[in-house]
């Protein structure tokens, strides 16, 4: 498959009943082999707008999380023998650390990029380089609760998903 579709494998990641298979590859794609559907596995893929992913990870029984070259981890599901984009995990977090600087922030952005200004090199997500890797911390490959990513900058940052029971738990019929 590699010579046909180009491009190095960067991640793979079986889903919790071993019947699906996902991968990312350099050239930006993302695969599914799906073998639940016949005795031949069925190869599915996505060509995306995004920097290749390094990891990826099953999370539920049709959805996976893959992070890469964006620095932002980003949700995928695997229906119908297709793959669909969700969301990113990590919208604007900017916002989240309110441009404040610190002398200890100065001397991180000294220590990682080689400067003093952090305004002009700031990405607007919470991981400043590369996702190297995602790892389930709450629940399993059928139904994780919380993920965790580490990046080339040195962060380590926990997400959570909340269960449907407590997406609905406020919920008020008026």
């Amino acid at each position: 498959m590699c010579n046909v579709w180009g491009g190095w494998v960067l991640s793979v990641s079986f889903s919790a009943d071993g019947n699906k298979l996902a991968w990312t590859k350099h050239n930006s794609t993302i695969f599914v082999a799906d073998a639940s559907i016949s005795a031949t596995p069925i190869v599915t893929r996505l060509r995306t707008d995004f920097l290749p992913f390094v990891s990826c990870i099953w999370i539920g029984p049709s959805t996976f999380v893959a992070g890469g070259y964006d620095c932002c981890p980003m949700l995928f599901r695997y229906n119908d023998q297709s793959i669909s984009f969700v969301h990113q995990l990590d919208t604007k977090s900017e916002s989240r650390y309110g441009g404040k600087v610190t002398a200890m922030k100065k001397f991180q952005d000294i220590d990682r990029m080689a400067t003093a200004d952090n305004t002009s090199s700031r990405l607007p997500t919470i991981h400043q380089n590369c996702i190297n890797e995602i790892r389930i911390l709450k629940g399993d490959r059928s139904m994780a609760s919380e993920l965790s990513s580490v990046g080339r900058d040195g962060n380590l940052v926990l997400w959570n998903f909340p269960t449907l029971s407590e997406q609905i738990a406020d919920l008020k019929i008026v």
